[in-house]
C-alpha cells in the first residue's frame, strides 16, 4: 500500500513510502521512461508486515507528471504523481483571485474607452445622412 509520495523537481527524483499487511518482495519503476525509451531505474526492497520502507529514484517526467510502476508478486500498480505547476510561485488564494478580477476589469474598461474614443473622433468622415 502506498502511504505516501513526492516528487523533488531540484534532483529529479521521486520518494514513495510503502507499507504492507504481509511479507513481500516490491519493485518499484520509473513509469516515466517507459514513454521515451531506453534503460529504466529500478528498485527492488522486502517489506515485512506493518513495515514502512521509502523508496526514492530517479524519475523521468512525462507532460508534467511523473510516474511510478510499483510490482508485487500478483500486482502491478501504476502510481502517477503531478509535478507542481509554476505558474504562481504560492498557492493562489482570494487575493489572486481578486487581482485576476481586477485585472480583467480594468482590460474590458480600456477596451471599452477605445472603442468609444475610436467612435468618436475617428469615424466622422464616414457618417451619411439619409434624407
Amino acid at each position: 500500500m502506498i502511504v505516501n509520495s513526492t516528487f523533488n523537481e531540484e534532483t529529479g527524483t521521486a520518494t514513495v513510502v510503502l507499507e504492507s499487511d504481509i511479507p513481500q518482495q516490491v519493485t518499484v519503476t520509473d513509469a516515466g521512461a517507459f514513454s521515451v525509451g531506453g534503460s529504466v531505474e529500478r528498485r527492488t526492497v522486502r517489506l515485512q508486515p506493518r513495515e514502512r520502507v521509502t523508496v526514492t529514484l530517479q524519475v523521468t517526467e512525462v507532460n508534467g507528471r511523473v510516474g511510478l510502476g510499483i510490482e508485487t508478486r500478483s500486482r502491478l500498480y501504476a502510481h502517477i504523481i503531478e509535478v507542481p505547476n509554476h505558474l504562481f510561485t504560492t498557492d493562489p488564494g482570494w487575493g489572486t483571485v481578486r487581482l485576476v478580477g481586477f485585472g480583467s476589469g480594468l482590460g474590458v474598461f480600456g477596451a471599452v474607452v477605445a472603442e468609444v474614443f475610436r467612435r468618436k473622433f475617428w469615424q466622422k468622415d464616414n457618417v451619411r445622412k439619409v434624407a
